[in-house]
C-alpha cells in the first residue's frame, strides 16, 4: 500500500477565505484522530467505489444534504452479494427507498436493510448538512460565483445555472476531499451519482464530470496515475440485478433520515425530537452508530458560519 502525505497547507490555502474552508479544516481535525484507511479492504484491488444521493431541495427543509458512501470494489461486491441473498430470501425487487417507505415504518425492507450493512458494509459514509442561509461555498453569492467560474477560459461552455453549478462545485469539493484521505497511487474511484440536475442530460453530466476531475486533482495533486470512473445509474433494461439502486440505497435512506433530523434538531430537546421524528428516520439513525459515519454541519449562527462533526446517539425511552 503506497500513500504519499497530503498537501495538507497547500489545500488550505487554496480553499482560504471560503466557507469551504471551514468544512475543510473540521473535516482535518477528524483526520488528526481517524485515519480513513482503516475502514477499507484493498486486499483484492485498489479502487474505490462511491455513490452519492442528495436531500433538502424541498421549500420545507431548511438544510441540504450530501450523502455519499464509499466501499472498495471489493467490499461492494460482497456487500451486493448479501443484498441479493437479502431480497431473494424475503422476496423483494426493488431496493429500499426513504421517499416510498412508510413514514411509521421501522421493520420489513428498512430494517432487514441496514441489519444486513451493519454486518457486510466495510467502509464509510460522509454526509454533509449545509444551512439554506448560506448561498454559496465559494463566492459572495451563487450568481458571483457562476458569473467568475463561466468568464473563466477552461468553463467557457459551462451549461448549468447558478444554483446546479453551485451544487456540482459543492458535491466535487466534498467528495475530491474524501478520496484525498483514502486514495494512494495507482488507486482509482467509481463514482455514481442519482439522477439530477447535476446529470440530466449527456452535456450537462459532461461538464459535471470536468468540475470533478478538475477539483479532485486540487486536493490530490500528491498522488499519481489515479483511474477515474463516472456514472449515472444504469439503464433498468440492461441491469437485471437492480445495482445501482442498490449501491446508492445507503446514500438515499441516510441523507433523507437526516434532512429530517436536521430541520428538527435545534427546536427541540431529545424527548421532543424523537417525537418530530418519522419513526422510518430513528430506524435509519440508531444504525449510524453501529456503520461508521461521519457526518458535518455547516451552519449560519449569530451571523457566523461554523463547521462541526455531529454524532448522533439516539435513545429512546423503552419502559412501560
Amino acid at each position: 500500500m503506497s500513500y504519499k502525505k497530503f498537501e495538507k497547507q497547500r489545500v488550505s490555502d487554496l480553499l482560504k477565505g471560503s466557507y469551504m474552508w471551514t468544512i475543510f479544516d473540521s473535516v482535518m481535525n477528524t483526520t488528526d484522530t481517524v485515519d480513513f484507511t482503516n475502514f477499507f479492504d484493498f486486499s483484492y484491488n485498489k479502487n474505490i467505489c462511491f455513490s452519492s444521493d442528495y436531500s433538502g431541495e424541498n421549500n420545507e427543509s431548511k438544510n441540504n444534504i450530501y450523502t455519499f458512501s464509499f466501499q472498495s470494489y471489493s467490499s461492494l461486491f460482497n456487500w451486493k452479494n448479501e443484498i441479493d441473498k437479502l431480497k431473494q430470501n424475503k422476496g423483494y425487487i426493488k431496493a429500499a427507498e426513504y421517499k416510498k417507505i412508510n413514514r411509521n415504518t421501522r421493520l420489513g425492507k428498512l430494517h432487514d436493510w441496514f441489519e444486513t450493512s451493519e454486518s457486510f458494509f466495510k467502509g464509510i459514509i460522509t454526509s454533509f448538512i449545509i444551512d439554506k442561509n448560506i448561498d454559496s461555498l465559494f463566492d459572495s453569492t451563487i450568481l458571483d460565483f457562476h458569473n467568475k467560474v463561466s468568464s473563466h477560459e477552461y468553463y467557457q461552455e459551462c451549461n448549468l445555472s447558478p444554483k446546479i453549478l453551485e451544487k456540482a462545485f459543492r458535491i466535487s469539493h466534498f467528495s475530491s476531499l474524501i478520496l484525498s484521505q483514502i486514495l494512494g497511487d495507482r488507486y482509482g474511484f467509481f463514482w455514481m451519482t442519482d439522477k439530477d440536475s447535476i446529470s440530466q442530460g449527456d452535456e450537462r453530466w459532461k461538464f459535471t464530470q470536468k468540475i470533478h476531475s478538475t477539483v479532485f486533482e486540487h486536493y490530490c495533486m500528491h498522488l499519481s496515475e489515479i483511474k477515474m470512473g463516472y456514472s449515472i445509474p444504469f439503464d433498468q433494461d440492461n441491469e437485471t440485478d437492480n445495482f445501482s439502486e442498490d449501491f446508492i440505497s445507503l446514500s438515499d435512506l441516510i441523507s433523507g433520515a437526516l434532512d429530517d433530523y436536521a430541520n428538527n434538531f435545534f427546536d427541540n430537546n431529545p424527548q421532543e425530537l424523537l417525537e418530530k421524528l418519522k419513526p422510518k428516520s430513528i430506524e435509519i439513525l440508531t444504525y449510524l452508530e453501529k456503520i461508521p459515519t461521519f457526518i458535518y454541519f455547516l451552519n449560519l449562527e449569530d451571523s457566523v458560519v461554523k463547521c462541526r462533526r455531529i454524532e448522533i446517539q439516539i435513545v429512546e425511552n423503552t419502559s412501560q
